[in-house]
C-alpha cells in the first residue's frame, strides 16, 4: 500500500509529507524527521510490483546498488545528491536521500529559455564532474537527463535519482520515465538496456544541446531506424561557438564506439579541465568563448521528442504514452501515404523452425497472454537472429521464416480458439477499404476512439474480453517507433506465408 501524508514509518523517525513522483520503479516521498525536523527523500519500489514474479529479483538489485550508493556517499560529492541511509520498512526496501529543494534544469530551461553557453557548459560541467565519480565506483547513472539536474541554486547543479532501477523492467511497469526522457538516451539503452559508460557521455551531451537551444533532439531510436537528422545545435542557436557545437555531436554520435569512450574525454572537448576529487569543484579556467543566448533568438520548433508514436517496428504496438507529432486527420491508403506502390511479395526463404516453442505453447495453453506476448518477440528475435538488437527491421521481417511465423500464428490462434494471432489481424486489415493505421488501432483495440490517444502497453487488454485481433502486441517494454511500411512489411509476409 502507497503510504499517505501524516503516515508515520515505524522503522525510521519519518513522517511522510507528500508524493513527489513515480516511474516505472518506484515512488518518491518527501519525508520529514521527526527528530531533526529536516526534510528528506525516501524511494521505494511500487506496491503493485509485489505482483510480478521477477519481484525478488528487482528487490535482490535495489538492495545491492543501494548499499553501493550508500557506501558511495560515505566519501560526499558536492554534485550527487547524498543517500543517507537503506532500510526496510514493511519488507519495503527504502532509499534515504537528502532534499534538495527547487527546480531542475528541464523546467529552469522552459520558463526561463535557453541558458548562456557560461552557465549551460558550468552545470553539464558539474554534472560530468559527477557521472565520472560514480564511473569510477562502477555506477553507470543512465538516466542523466534535465529532468534528474536539480539547480540548489543558479550556480550549482545536483545530479539526483540514480539509475539503481534503470536496468529493472518489470512487466507491469509503465515505463513512462523511459518514454519521457527518450530525446536523452541512445538507442542502444533504449532497445537493448545498455548499461556502458558511453550511455552516460551520450546522456550529458543530450542534455547540454538542451540546455543551449531550449529544445530536445531528434530521438535516437528515429535517427538510428528511419535516418531521421540530428540538427546540429548550431542551426537552433547560432550564437554557441563551433567547439561547442561539435562537442555536442561527437556525443551523441549514434553508434556508442564512435563517442568519446568516457565523460572526462567528453568534457575535454568541451576545453575544461576536471578534478575528480570528490568535493573539488570543476575547472571552468578554459571553457569555451561565451555569448548569451536569448530564447528570441531560438527557432521555434516543436520538442520531437516528446510527440512521438512508441510502436514496435513489426507493426504492432507495444506500449504508447504520447500522441504523434502530425497524426493521419482522415483515412488514407498506405500507398498514398508513402508515396509508393506496395512491395512485390517474394517467395519464403528456406524454412528455419530451430527456435524453441515450447514456453510459448505452454504460456498460451495457460491463458497467460502477457507472458505469451513477451515470449513472441523473444523467439522472433531468436529466428531473426537479432537479439542483440531488440527489435525487427522491415528487412528482417520481409525475410522471417514463414515455417516459424505460422508456427508461432498457429499456437496463437489455437490457444484462443482464433480470438488472436497475426492472421487474424490481416483478415481485419484486408477488411478496411481504406487502410490506416487509425482505423486498425481503433480496431483491434489499441487507440482510443473517444479520445484519440494510442494505448500505453500496460493498458492493453491481456485476457479473451479483448476485441478481436487484440494480440499478439509484440511484447515489451521498450517501446519502438512505427512507420507505415513496418505494417506492410508485417502483413505482406503474413499473405506471402499464406498463414
Amino acid at each position: 500500500m502507497s503510504w499517505t501524508p501524516g503516515y508515520h514509518l515505524q522503522s525510521r523517525p519519518y513522517i511522510i509529507e507528500s508524493v513527489l513522483g513515480s516511474g516505472g520503479f518506484g515512488i518518491t516521498y518527501k519525508v520529514r524527521h521527526l527528530e531533526h525536523n529536516q526534510y528528506f527523500v525516501i524511494k521505494t519500489p511500487l506496491d503493485h510490483l509485489k505482483h510480478d514474479p521477477n519481484y525478488a529479483e528487482y528487490l535482490r538489485r535495489f538492495q545491492k546498488e543501494g548499499e553501493k550508493l550508500k557506501r558511495l556517499c560515505k566519501a560526499p560529492h558536492r554534485h550527487i545528491v547524498q543517500v543517507i541511509d537503506f532500510f526496510t520498512e514493511d519488507e519495503n526496501p527504502c532509499l534515504v536521500m537528502e532534499y534538495i529543494p527547487g527546480e531542475n534544469l528541464y523546467q529552469l530551461v522552459k520558463q526561463q529559455g535557453a541558458l548562456t553557453q557560461t552557465q549551460a557548459v558550468k552545470v553539464i560541467c558539474q554534472i560530468g564532474d559527477a557521472l565520472i565519480f560514480m564511473h569510477q565506483a562502477e555506477l553507470v547513472h543512465r538516466d542523466a537527463t534535465p529532468l534528474n539536474i536539480m539547480m540548489r541554486n543558479p550556480e550549482e547543479a545536483v545530479l539526483i535519482d540514480f539509475g539503481i532501477a534503470k536496468g529493472i523492467n518489470p512487466k507491469t511497469s509503465t515505463q513512462t520515465d523511459i518514454a519521457g526522457n527518450r530525446s536523452f538516451a541512445p538507442y542502444e539503452q533504449v532497445g537493448r538496456g545498455s548499461r556502458e559508460k558511453t550511455v552516460d557521455v551520450y546522456s550529458l551531451a543530450a542534455s547540454l544541446y538542451y540546455a543551449v537551444t531550449g529544445e530536445c533532439a531528434t530521438a535516437s531510436l528515429d535517427r538510428k531506424m528511419f535516418n531521421e537528422e540530428l540538427v546540429p545545435p548550431s542551426q537552433l542557436n547560432p550564437s554557441i561557438s563551433d567547439r561547442l557545437n561539435q562537442a555536442i555531436l561527437k556525443g551523441m554520435a549514434l553508434e556508442p564506439e564512435d563517442r568519446p569512450s568516457s565523460v572526462r574525454e567528453w568534457l575535454s572537448l568541451l576545453g575544461t579541465s576536471t578534478k575528480t576529487n570528490q568535493n573539488k569543484e570543476v575547472d571552468q579556467k578554459s571553457t569555451l568563448p561565451l555569448s548569451v543566448v536569448g530564447t528570441s533568438q531560438l527557432k521555434n520548433r516543436r520538442i520531437a521528442g516528446f510527440a512521438v508514436v512508441m510502436l514496435l517496428v513489426v507493426g504492432v504496438p507495444i506500449g504508447i504514452s504520447l500522441l504523434p507529432q502530425n497524426p493521419p486527420t482522415e483515412d488514407t491508403s498506405i500507398s498514398n501515404l508513402r508515396g509508393t506502390a506496395a512491395k512485390t511479395l517474394e517467395p519464403p526463404p528456406a524454412e528455419s523452425l530451430n527456435a524453441d516453442y515450447s514456453q510459448l505453447e505452454n504460456l498460451l495453453k495457460d491463458g497467460k497472454w502477457k507472458e505469451a506476448d513477451s515470449e513472441t518477440l523473444d523467439v522472433m528475435l531468436e529466428v531473426a537472429k537479432r537479439e542483440s538488437e531488440g527489435w525487427l527491421n522491415s528487412e528482417s521481417i520481409d525475410n522471417f521464416s514463414c515455417a516459424d511465423l505460422k508456427k508461432i500464428d498457429q499456437l496463437w490462434v489455437k490457444y484462443s480458439n482464433k480470438f488472436f494471432g497475426f492472421s487474424v489481424q490481416h483478415r481485419i486489415w484486408l477488411s478496411f477499404k481504406i487502410k490506416t493505421d487509425k482505423k486498425l488501432g481503433e480496431r483491434l483495440g489499441w487507440k482510443d476512439k473517444k479520445k484519440g490517444n494510442w494505448l500505453e502497453y500496460h493498458s492493453m487488454t491481456f485476457n479473451l474480453s479483448a476485441p478481436v485481433g487484440h494480440l499478439p502486441l509484440g511484447g515489451n517494454d521498450f517501446m519502438m517507433v512505427m512507420r507505415f511500411d513496418s505494417w506492410e512489411s508485417l502483413f505482406s509476409r503474413v499473405q506471402t506465408c499464406n498463414l
